[in-house]
């Protein structure tokens, strides 16, 4: 069902889909809702963790920004927080093997202060034994109502090095010129003004998509993030 949804699908062309695949019938009003509720509650995949990781644990706390995706070297990392400190989650479902894991948290580490990955409970032992020590965890489990639990089970550690050389690489050339930084430059300094340029590029994306929050459907935030439409537009379509 969820391979099959799109946010910009008409509610009429959802409703054919939830008939012609799964014989299901129902009003189009509903079937935006009906595919994000089975898909929230059943298929705990990357797009529905994300999005039960900020309704539970990031949307909690203020005076920080959230970011989808973000390239980071030679890689993208799934979720990440940037407020006096930078956090990034790496999003392992069950679904996921770790084959890709130890090159992910590298990049990660030299970049980021605090680095965390999301595991099911299940995946805890497999996930602990493949990480540096300075790696924390997040665990979840799913009740029987279909709701995400979260436990920060294992604290990130930030004594591990930060390579300033890599952040400049994340830092465009006009924001270089405009804070006065380069290679020569302070490592602490660099930090400052990644986690800066960063909360500036993507704080209007963020509040954009915590505004709407309760108009959009779960599955939705990550579209919603990067195009701020009104969600009207999109569901009255």
């Amino acid at each position: 069902m969820f391979a099959a949804y799109s946010t910009l699908s008409s509610n009429q062309k959802l409703t054919e889909i939830l008939f012609e695949k799964y014989g299901f019938q129902c009003d189009s009003k509903d079937a935006r809702s009906i595919i994000n509720y089975t898909t929230i509650s059943k298929y705990p995949n990357e797009t529905t963790i994300k999005s039960a990781f900020i309704n539970n644990v990031l949307s909690k706390t203020k005076n920080h920004i959230t970011i989808f995706e973000l390239n980071t070297n030679n890689c993208r990392v799934d979720l990440c927080k940037i407020n006096g400190e930078s956090v990034a989650f790496e999003i392992k479902t069950d679904l996921d093997n770790l084959k890709r894991l130890n090159n992910q948290l590298t990049d990660y580490l030299d970049v980021f202060e605090e680095v965390y990955v999301i595991c099911s409970e299940d995946k805890y032992v497999s996930i602990l034994e493949a990480i540096p020590e300075c790696v924390g965890i997040y665990t979840y489990k799913v009740n029987r109502l279909g709701n995400y639990i979260f436990t920060k089970t294992k604290p990130a550690s930030q004594k591990h090095n930060i390579c300033h050389t890599k952040q400049l690489e994340l830092i465009s050339k006009r924001d270089k010129i405009r804070y006065s930084i380069n290679i020569n430059s302070h490592p602490s300094k660099v930090n400052f003004v990644f986690k800066q340029t960063l909360k500036e590029k993507y704080s209007k994306q963020w509040n954009f998509l915590i505004s709407n929050k309760d108009s959009i459907f779960d599955i939705d935030y990550q579209w919603f993030f990067k195009n701020q439409i009104e969600p009207s537009v999109i569901y009255n379509y």
